[in-house]
């Protein structure tokens, strides 16, 4: 009598069991272990505004530079046609005039030259870094807020306030 009722209880745990173990590993495959939060990708504004801000103030400096330093030198020298007119070269004029191949640029202007491309190739990079911006998460909707509200209540039986909530 005991093993029978102890064949019967172990099949019928073993059938629970095996019938408990698809569904159970069907649910797992299905559902996501973490879920990521949807995002939205942004400019980041303030790396662009201060980007142009930059290489619009350096780079215009050096094309009224390059213009005036032309201007000065067609004037005074007929030949003198290269060298300040590749001042004018974004990002790249300030170093081309900086390496001394040009006549009427002294040497010792070379750092400040130098610094001023740098400062030209630095809003450059803070420009492309504004446009290619990052990924915030969108915020969640906050649950709505509970309101409790008060009503007057009249009618011919009763009198008094009704109390009304939601959630």
């Amino acid at each position: 009598m005991h093993t029978r009722r102890f064949l019967v209880v172990t099949t019928v745990v073993a059938l629970m069991a095996l019938r408990a173990a698809p569904a159970a590993a069907q649910a797992t495959s299905v559902e996501p272990l973490s879920p990521t939060p949807p995002t939205v990708h942004k400019v980041r504004r303030g790396l662009l505004i201060a980007g142009i801000a930059t290489f619009q103030a350096s780079w215009g400096l050096a094309v009224l530079t390059g213009i005036t330093a032309f201007a000065g030198c067609i004037d005074s020298d007929p030949g003198c046609t290269r060298g300040p007119d590749r001042f004018m070269i974004p990002i790249a004029g300030p170093f081309i005039v900086a390496s001394g191949h040009y006549s009427g640029v002294p040497t010792s202007w070379a750092p400040g030259l130098v610094a001023w491309g740098l400062v030209e190739a630095a809003g450059a990079a803070m420009v492309i870094a504004g446009l290619v911006g990052h990924d915030v998460p969108v915020p969640a909707s906050a649950p709505p807020t509970p309101r409790i509200s008060l009503a007057p209540m009249l009618s011919p039986e009763v009198r008094g306030l009704a109390l009304g909530a939601t959630w």
